[in-house]
Parts: C-alpha cells; structure tokens; sequence
C-alpha cells in the first residue's frame, strides 16, 4: 500500500475524534475503580478495541452515506463536511464501505467474548448493539436518523451516554446511575458537537438531509448553543454529592472557562465568518474533551486521595 494511501486512511478514520467514544468509555472504568471495583484489564481492554471498532465503523459509514452532500459543500473546514477523502477520490468508496463492515463484524465478535466468555452481565451485548445500530444507522440507508432530524440524539446516545455506562458496566455487571450522572454534563457538551453542522447547511438541504442546525437556521442554532452551554453548567451541581473531595471539583473551572470562552465568542458574532466558525467548531469539541479529561481525572483523585 502506498504512503497517500495510507495517510488516506488515517484521514478518513479521523482518528483525533476516536477520543470522543474513547475517553468516555475510560471514564466510566475509572468511575467503576474509583467505587471500589476491581480493575478487570483484560475486558477493559477488549471493551476499549471494541469501542474503537464501532466508532470507526460509524465514521466510515458517515463518509460513505454522506458523500454526495460533502461533494457539493463548499463552506467545510477542519471540523465540518466529512474528511474530504472521498470527494477527493482517495480511496475507493466500496472499499471504505466493505472496510467499515469489517470493523462492525469484530466489534460484534468482541462483544460475544466479554458477553458469554468472560461473562461481563447480561447487558453486555444487547448494549454493544444499541451503539453498532445508532452509529451505523445515523447516515446509513433506509434509516439514516441524521436526515430525519433525529441524528443529535443519535449522537447523545452513541456518544454521550453508551461508552460511559458500557465501561462502568464491563467493570460492575449491574445497572448503575452513578455513570448516567457523571455523563450528564458530557451528554450535553457532545451535544455542542453539532455546532459542526452549522457550516453544512446550505449542501444539508440540497441533498435532503434535515439536521436540527437546518431546521434552525445559523442565528438561532447559535440561541441554542448557549444555552446548552448553561446546562452543561448546571449539571455540574450534582458532582458536589457523590462523596468526591471537594477540592478536586475546582478542576471544573477549566472546563467552564473553555465553555465560557466560547459562549462569549457565539454573543460577539465571531461564527459570523468562515475563520470565527472554525475557531468556534475547534474550541467547542476542546472544550468538550477537556470535560472527560477533568472528570475523568477528579475520579481517579477520589480513589488516591481516600
């Protein structure tokens, strides 16, 4: 395989944004340990290959599905309109479809081994499958929830919640709300993550694909931005009851400063124009990471410092 050919593929996997799937499924691992569990690396580690497998999954699938609307967009950055792989004729588009099977088949194959062989709880599987189903269905046919207005729920429940709680229950082989709570906050900032959309509007509606920033309009998805920022914010609140030492949610303040930031930012305009989007779309999924950085972190203080 050639070097373009290879850097084609790691452009397409878009694997900088694995962390958004990646770093929840270690949250929720970190809050099972930091409860008194004992740390089950070999199924950590299955768990974490699987995780990988299906969010690749997920974006070659996007790719595929949506490539006739990143062939017409002309408003895309670094953030937005897919990873111009294929509209750039990098890559064969059947073998990034048959590629993306393939990573859903191992997935399903891992899941299989932690459900039945190293007997992880009987929602092991059905869990793995809820994400394969909403990752893979998010663009692909006849489905496709992003072109019915339905795909930032997609994303809350594929990105948000699951990996969280499926890292926790790996480690714990019961229901817990204890992940459902500690996620909230990040259900909400991957939520953010549509900000993305907002660029794609005008190539969304040629192709018929209804996103809530199409439904919206860029003015008030940006009323809607903020918003949620704010309740990313309260969601905080509960962290100060589940026994964490107090001083370590001053680490917060990093990820409501990076918020912040950016809500100031969508007040002045600066989504506006093309380079103000970009910044936006850069500082909102940073800000997001740093939010399972930080939670992740205050976590693993909580079973140090006890």
């Amino acid at each position: 395989m050639s070097k373009e050919k290879i850097l084609a593929w790691i452009r397409i996997s878009r694997l900088p944004f694995h962390t958004a799937l990646s770093i929840p499924f270690i949250l929720g691992t970190i809050l099972a340990w930091s409860e008194g569990h004992p740390l089950n690396w070999t199924v950590f580690l299955l768990g974490l290959v699987a995780v990988i497998l299906i969010t690749n999954n997920c974006f070659l699938t996007n790719e595929y599905f949506d490539y006739e609307a990143d062939r017409i967009n002309r408003h895309y950055n670094r953030f937005t309109g897919g990873s111009r792989v294929l509209p750039e004729a990098s890559l064969p588009r059947r073998q990034v479809f048959k590629v993306s099977l393939g990573c859903m088949l191992v997935a399903l194959v891992l899941g299989l081994i932690l459900h039945f062989h190293l007997k992880t709880g009987p929602l092991t599987l059905p869990l793995g499958i809820t994400g394969i189903f909403f990752g893979y269905f998010y663009t692909a046919k006849p489905i496709q929830f992003s072109y019915r207005g339905m795909g930032e729920i997609c994303i809350g429940i594929i990105t948000g919640f699951l990996p969280g709680f499926i890292g926790n229950y790996l480690q714990v082989h019961r229901f817990s709300w204890s992940p459902i709570i500690v996620c909230l906050p990040w259900v909400v900032a991957v939520t953010l993550f549509c900000i993305n959309m907002v660029p794609d509007i005008e190539s969304d509606k040629i192709v018929g694909k209804e996103t809530g920033a199409s439904r919206l309009g860029k003015s008030q998805a940006m009323v809607v931005y903020n918003m949620l920022v704010i309740l990313m914010w309260l969601l905080f609140i509960p962290l100060f009851f589940l026994n964490v030492p107090k001083i370590t949610l001053l680490l917060l303040f990093i990820p409501l400063f990076l918020s912040g930031w950016n809500l100031v930012s969508v007040w002045r305009g600066d989504w506006k124009t093309h380079q103000g989007m970009e910044n936006l779309c850069g500082r909102t999924i940073a800000s997001g990471i740093a939010t399972l950085i930080t939670l992740s972190v205050i976590f693993l203080l909580k079973r140090t410092l006890s």
